[in-house]
Protein backbone atom coordinates (compact mmCIF):
# COMPACT_ATOMS: atom_id res chain seq x y z
CA UNK A 1 0.00 0.00 0.00
CA UNK A 2 1.14 3.66 -1.02
CA UNK A 3 1.40 6.08 2.22
CA UNK A 4 -1.94 7.79 0.72
CA UNK A 5 -3.53 4.74 0.87
CA UNK A 6 -2.08 4.09 4.76
CA UNK A 7 -3.10 7.58 5.78
CA UNK A 8 -6.59 6.71 4.18
CA UNK A 9 -7.09 3.83 6.47
CA UNK A 10 -6.13 5.31 9.08
CA UNK A 11 -8.58 7.77 8.93
CA UNK A 12 -11.53 5.25 8.03
CA UNK A 13 -10.63 3.49 11.55
CA UNK A 14 -11.36 4.50 14.94
CA UNK A 15 -7.76 3.96 16.86
CA UNK A 16 -5.28 5.89 18.11
CA UNK A 17 -3.17 7.94 15.58
CA UNK A 18 -0.23 7.59 17.51
CA UNK A 19 -0.56 3.51 17.69
CA UNK A 20 -1.79 3.67 14.36
CA UNK A 21 1.08 5.33 12.82
CA UNK A 22 3.35 3.45 14.45
CA UNK A 23 1.78 -0.23 13.68
CA UNK A 24 1.90 1.05 10.39
CA UNK A 25 5.36 2.54 10.35
CA UNK A 26 4.49 5.71 9.14
CA UNK A 27 5.74 9.27 10.45
CA UNK A 28 3.03 10.92 12.35
CA UNK A 29 4.31 14.22 11.35
CA UNK A 30 3.92 13.44 7.27
CA UNK A 31 0.04 11.85 8.48
CA UNK A 32 -0.57 15.34 9.46
CA UNK A 33 0.61 17.29 6.45
CA UNK A 34 -1.38 14.75 4.15
CA UNK A 35 -4.49 15.27 6.01
CA UNK A 36 -4.06 19.36 6.66
CA UNK A 37 -2.95 19.98 3.37
CA UNK A 38 -5.05 22.19 0.75
CA UNK A 39 -5.11 20.91 -2.70
CA UNK A 40 -3.31 23.32 -5.00
CA UNK A 41 -4.93 24.30 -8.58
CA UNK A 42 -2.82 21.69 -10.23
CA UNK A 43 -4.04 18.81 -8.00
CA UNK A 44 -7.50 19.96 -8.16
CA UNK A 45 -7.28 19.70 -12.18
CA UNK A 46 -5.83 16.27 -11.87
CA UNK A 47 -8.07 14.89 -9.54
CA UNK A 48 -11.35 16.27 -11.72
CA UNK A 49 -9.85 14.92 -14.71
CA UNK A 50 -8.79 11.39 -13.01
CA UNK A 51 -12.49 11.14 -11.93
CA UNK A 52 -14.08 12.34 -15.90
CA UNK A 53 -11.18 9.26 -16.88
CA UNK A 54 -13.34 6.58 -14.87
CA UNK A 55 -16.20 7.70 -16.29
CA UNK A 56 -15.49 7.86 -19.87
CA UNK A 57 -13.69 4.65 -19.42
CA UNK A 58 -16.98 3.15 -17.42
CA UNK A 59 -18.97 4.39 -20.15
CA UNK A 60 -16.98 2.67 -22.87
CA UNK A 61 -17.17 -0.81 -20.93
CA UNK A 62 -13.68 -0.35 -21.17
CA UNK A 63 -13.48 -0.53 -24.86
CA UNK A 64 -11.72 2.73 -25.10
CA UNK A 65 -7.90 3.76 -25.28
CA UNK A 66 -6.38 6.79 -24.75
CA UNK A 67 -6.42 8.60 -28.02
CA UNK A 68 -10.54 7.99 -27.77
CA UNK A 69 -10.28 8.39 -24.39
CA UNK A 70 -8.64 12.30 -24.30
CA UNK A 71 -11.50 13.21 -26.99
CA UNK A 72 -13.94 12.16 -25.13
CA UNK A 73 -12.22 13.96 -21.89
CA UNK A 74 -11.65 16.87 -23.65
CA UNK A 75 -15.71 17.62 -24.83
CA UNK A 76 -16.18 17.79 -21.35
CA UNK A 77 -13.67 20.54 -20.79
CA UNK A 78 -12.34 24.01 -21.68
CA UNK A 79 -9.38 23.20 -21.53
CA UNK A 80 -7.14 20.72 -23.77
CA UNK A 81 -5.60 17.73 -21.67
CA UNK A 82 -3.09 16.21 -23.58
CA UNK A 83 -3.27 12.38 -24.64
CA UNK A 84 0.20 11.34 -22.71
CA UNK A 85 -1.51 12.97 -19.91
CA UNK A 86 -4.19 10.38 -20.21
CA UNK A 87 -1.43 7.59 -20.82
CA UNK A 88 -0.13 8.79 -17.66
CA UNK A 89 -3.11 8.76 -15.33
CA UNK A 90 -4.27 5.05 -16.71
CA UNK A 91 -1.46 3.60 -16.01
CA UNK A 92 -1.49 5.16 -12.20
CA UNK A 93 -5.04 3.82 -11.96
CA UNK A 94 -4.77 0.46 -14.22
CA UNK A 95 -6.84 1.12 -16.84
CA UNK A 96 -6.61 -0.46 -20.10
CA UNK A 97 -8.37 -0.99 -23.51
CA UNK A 98 -9.83 -4.56 -24.16
CA UNK A 99 -7.27 -6.19 -26.91
CA UNK A 100 -8.04 -9.44 -27.90
CA UNK A 101 -6.65 -11.48 -31.24
CA UNK A 102 -9.33 -11.82 -33.97
CA UNK A 103 -10.40 -15.50 -34.51
CA UNK A 104 -9.73 -16.35 -38.20
CA UNK A 105 -11.41 -19.17 -40.23
CA UNK A 106 -9.62 -21.21 -42.48
CA UNK A 107 -10.26 -20.45 -46.16
CA UNK A 108 -12.46 -22.39 -48.72
CA UNK A 109 -11.61 -25.33 -50.34
CA UNK A 110 -13.45 -24.91 -53.63
CA UNK A 111 -12.05 -22.27 -55.51
CA UNK A 112 -14.13 -19.63 -56.93
CA UNK A 113 -13.44 -17.47 -60.00
CA UNK A 114 -12.92 -13.76 -59.95
CA UNK A 115 -15.45 -11.10 -60.41
CA UNK A 116 -14.47 -7.21 -61.38
CA UNK A 117 -13.71 -5.37 -58.46
CA UNK A 118 -15.00 -1.91 -58.96
CA UNK A 119 -14.34 -0.20 -56.01
CA UNK A 120 -10.68 -1.55 -55.99
CA UNK A 121 -9.74 -0.91 -52.40
CA UNK A 122 -11.13 2.75 -52.79
CA UNK A 123 -13.14 3.63 -50.18
CA UNK A 124 -13.44 7.70 -51.14
CA UNK A 125 -16.95 8.90 -50.68
CA UNK A 126 -18.55 12.69 -50.74
CA UNK A 127 -21.77 11.70 -49.88
CA UNK A 128 -23.84 8.73 -47.80
CA UNK A 129 -25.44 5.77 -50.66
CA UNK A 130 -22.44 6.21 -52.50
CA UNK A 131 -20.35 2.90 -51.60
CA UNK A 132 -21.24 -0.19 -49.75
CA UNK A 133 -19.41 -2.95 -47.51
CA UNK A 134 -21.41 -6.05 -46.46
CA UNK A 135 -19.85 -9.07 -44.98
CA UNK A 136 -20.82 -12.49 -42.38
CA UNK A 137 -18.81 -13.05 -39.40
CA UNK A 138 -18.90 -15.67 -36.85
CA UNK A 139 -20.54 -15.86 -33.53
CA UNK A 140 -20.02 -19.04 -31.09
CA UNK A 141 -22.91 -19.47 -28.26
CA UNK A 142 -22.71 -22.20 -25.53
CA UNK A 143 -26.41 -23.38 -26.42
CA UNK A 144 -26.80 -22.79 -30.03
CA UNK A 145 -23.33 -23.23 -31.22
CA UNK A 146 -22.05 -21.30 -34.38
CA UNK A 147 -24.53 -18.16 -35.48
CA UNK A 148 -23.92 -15.33 -37.74
CA UNK A 149 -24.00 -11.96 -38.41
CA UNK A 150 -24.67 -10.17 -41.67
CA UNK A 151 -23.67 -6.36 -41.51
CA UNK A 152 -23.86 -3.70 -44.29
CA UNK A 153 -22.04 -0.47 -43.72
CA UNK A 154 -21.99 3.17 -45.84
CA UNK A 155 -18.53 4.02 -45.60
CA UNK A 156 -19.10 7.65 -46.05
CA UNK A 157 -20.33 7.49 -42.45
CA UNK A 158 -19.02 3.76 -41.05
CA UNK A 159 -22.63 3.64 -40.02
CA UNK A 160 -23.99 0.34 -39.92
CA UNK A 161 -27.23 0.98 -41.91
CA UNK A 162 -28.72 -2.78 -41.85
CA UNK A 163 -27.63 -5.94 -40.27
CA UNK A 164 -29.49 -9.52 -39.78
CA UNK A 165 -28.07 -12.14 -37.32
CA UNK A 166 -29.40 -16.32 -37.15
CA UNK A 167 -28.58 -19.49 -36.97
CA UNK A 168 -27.66 -20.32 -40.70
CA UNK A 169 -25.06 -18.78 -43.12
CA UNK A 170 -27.72 -18.62 -45.61
CA UNK A 171 -28.47 -16.23 -48.69
CA UNK A 172 -31.84 -15.11 -46.79
CA UNK A 173 -29.60 -14.22 -43.86
CA UNK A 174 -27.88 -11.21 -47.01
CA UNK A 175 -30.93 -10.67 -48.19
CA UNK A 176 -32.82 -10.10 -44.76
CA UNK A 177 -29.57 -7.59 -43.97
CA UNK A 178 -29.45 -5.99 -46.87
CA UNK A 179 -33.42 -5.30 -46.97
CA UNK A 180 -32.98 -3.91 -43.70
CA UNK A 181 -30.39 -1.65 -44.63
CA UNK A 182 -32.51 -0.65 -47.50
CA UNK A 183 -35.85 -0.15 -45.51
CA UNK A 184 -33.41 2.51 -43.72
CA UNK A 185 -31.99 4.37 -46.65
CA UNK A 186 -33.52 5.60 -49.50
CA UNK A 187 -31.06 4.18 -51.88
CA UNK A 188 -31.02 5.49 -55.81
CA UNK A 189 -29.16 4.64 -59.23
CA UNK A 190 -25.26 5.05 -58.20
CA UNK A 191 -24.52 2.95 -54.95
CA UNK A 192 -22.10 0.35 -55.17
CA UNK A 193 -21.68 -2.43 -52.59
CA UNK A 194 -18.36 -4.13 -51.54
CA UNK A 195 -18.64 -7.94 -50.87
CA UNK A 196 -16.12 -11.17 -50.97
CA UNK A 197 -17.11 -13.62 -53.48
CA UNK A 198 -18.68 -16.04 -50.83
CA UNK A 199 -21.70 -17.95 -52.16
CA UNK A 200 -24.27 -16.16 -50.10
CA UNK A 201 -22.94 -12.60 -51.75
CA UNK A 202 -22.83 -14.00 -55.13
CA UNK A 203 -26.45 -15.68 -55.38
CA UNK A 204 -28.67 -14.87 -57.59
CA UNK A 205 -31.07 -13.62 -55.39
CA UNK A 206 -28.77 -11.46 -53.74
CA UNK A 207 -27.97 -10.20 -57.27
CA UNK A 208 -31.59 -9.94 -58.36
CA UNK A 209 -31.84 -7.73 -55.16
CA UNK A 210 -28.88 -5.12 -56.05
CA UNK A 211 -30.53 -4.73 -59.52
CA UNK A 212 -34.16 -4.12 -58.02
CA UNK A 213 -32.84 -1.00 -56.26
CA UNK A 214 -30.36 -0.09 -58.73
CA UNK A 215 -26.97 -0.87 -57.09
CA UNK A 216 -23.90 -2.11 -58.61
CA UNK A 217 -22.17 -5.32 -56.97
CA UNK A 218 -18.10 -5.01 -56.73
CA UNK A 219 -16.73 -7.82 -55.40
CA UNK A 220 -13.36 -8.47 -53.67
CA UNK A 221 -10.34 -10.26 -55.08
CA UNK A 222 -10.10 -14.33 -54.03
CA UNK A 223 -7.69 -13.96 -50.32
CA UNK A 224 -7.84 -10.21 -50.38
CA UNK A 225 -9.28 -8.83 -47.18
CA UNK A 226 -7.87 -5.57 -48.17
CA UNK A 227 -10.53 -4.69 -50.75
CA UNK A 228 -13.16 -5.18 -47.81
CA UNK A 229 -10.92 -3.60 -45.39
CA UNK A 230 -13.46 -1.28 -43.69
CA UNK A 231 -16.31 -3.73 -42.93
CA UNK A 232 -13.58 -6.43 -42.25
CA UNK A 233 -12.52 -3.62 -39.52
CA UNK A 234 -15.94 -3.08 -37.91
CA UNK A 235 -16.50 -7.31 -37.37
CA UNK A 236 -12.50 -7.04 -35.73
CA UNK A 237 -13.46 -3.99 -33.93
CA UNK A 238 -17.04 -5.82 -32.56
CA UNK A 239 -15.45 -9.10 -31.64
CA UNK A 240 -12.49 -7.04 -29.46
CA UNK A 241 -14.17 -4.63 -27.59
CA UNK A 242 -17.90 -7.11 -27.56
CA UNK A 243 -17.68 -10.82 -27.98
CA UNK A 244 -14.02 -11.76 -27.00
CA UNK A 245 -14.39 -10.00 -23.77
CA UNK A 246 -18.31 -11.07 -22.91
CA UNK A 247 -18.38 -14.55 -23.66
CA UNK A 248 -20.44 -15.45 -20.97
CA UNK A 249 -23.30 -13.07 -22.36
CA UNK A 250 -23.79 -15.39 -25.26
CA UNK A 251 -24.64 -18.50 -24.09
CA UNK A 252 -27.94 -18.89 -26.61
CA UNK A 253 -28.78 -17.04 -30.20
CA UNK A 254 -31.55 -15.19 -28.20
CA UNK A 255 -29.80 -13.60 -26.12
CA UNK A 256 -26.65 -13.14 -28.11
CA UNK A 257 -29.17 -11.42 -30.36
CA UNK A 258 -29.76 -8.73 -27.60
CA UNK A 259 -26.25 -7.79 -27.32
CA UNK A 260 -25.58 -7.44 -31.17
CA UNK A 261 -28.62 -4.79 -30.69
CA UNK A 262 -27.15 -3.17 -27.72
CA UNK A 263 -23.70 -2.97 -29.60
CA UNK A 264 -24.39 -1.87 -33.11
CA UNK A 265 -28.12 0.55 -32.73
CA UNK A 266 -26.57 1.70 -29.62
CA UNK A 267 -22.93 1.85 -29.08
CA UNK A 268 -21.41 1.64 -32.44
CA UNK A 269 -24.00 3.78 -34.29
CA UNK A 270 -24.99 6.35 -32.15
CA UNK A 271 -22.13 6.58 -28.83
CA UNK A 272 -18.42 5.00 -30.19
CA UNK A 273 -16.28 8.08 -31.53
CA UNK A 274 -14.45 7.34 -34.83
CA UNK A 275 -10.65 9.21 -35.58
CA UNK A 276 -11.76 9.75 -39.12
CA UNK A 277 -14.93 10.97 -38.59
CA UNK A 278 -13.67 14.08 -36.66
CA UNK A 279 -14.24 11.58 -33.03
CA UNK A 280 -18.01 11.65 -33.66
CA UNK A 281 -20.15 8.40 -33.77
CA UNK A 282 -21.70 7.85 -37.25
CA UNK A 283 -24.78 9.19 -36.51
CA UNK A 284 -23.29 12.43 -35.12
CA UNK A 285 -21.23 12.59 -37.83
CA UNK A 286 -24.12 12.17 -40.52
CA UNK A 287 -26.46 14.87 -38.52
CA UNK A 288 -23.29 17.25 -38.62
CA UNK A 289 -22.83 16.56 -42.08
CA UNK A 290 -26.83 17.12 -43.22
CA UNK A 291 -26.56 20.59 -42.62
CA UNK A 292 -23.49 21.44 -44.74
CA UNK A 293 -23.95 18.99 -47.78
CA UNK A 294 -28.09 18.37 -47.41
CA UNK A 295 -27.64 14.75 -46.95
CA UNK A 296 -31.30 14.80 -46.04
CA UNK A 297 -32.34 15.10 -49.42
CA UNK A 298 -30.48 11.33 -49.89
CA UNK A 299 -31.36 9.71 -46.24
CA UNK A 300 -34.55 8.25 -44.72
CA UNK A 301 -36.64 10.92 -42.87
CA UNK A 302 -35.94 9.12 -39.56
CA UNK A 303 -32.09 10.08 -40.33
CA UNK A 304 -32.57 13.52 -40.27
CA UNK A 305 -32.02 15.70 -37.62
CA UNK A 306 -35.22 18.40 -36.57
CA UNK A 307 -34.88 21.72 -38.03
Amino acid sequence: MSNRELYAFIQENDVPISLATRALSVSRASYYRHINHVPTPTEKRRDEVRAQLHVAYANSKGRYGAPKLTAAINKQRTDHVSQKYIQKLMHEEGLYSIIQRKWRASSAANPVAERHNLMDQDFSTTTINQKWAGDITYIHTQKDGWTYLCTFMDLYSRRIVGYAYGPDMTVNLVLNAFGNAISNRDVYDGLIVQTDLGSQFISAEFERQLTYVGATHSYSHKGTPYDNAMIESFHATFKKEEYYVNKHHYPSLIIARRHVFEYIEHWYNRVRIHGRLGMKSPVEFEATRSAVDGLCNNASATECPAK
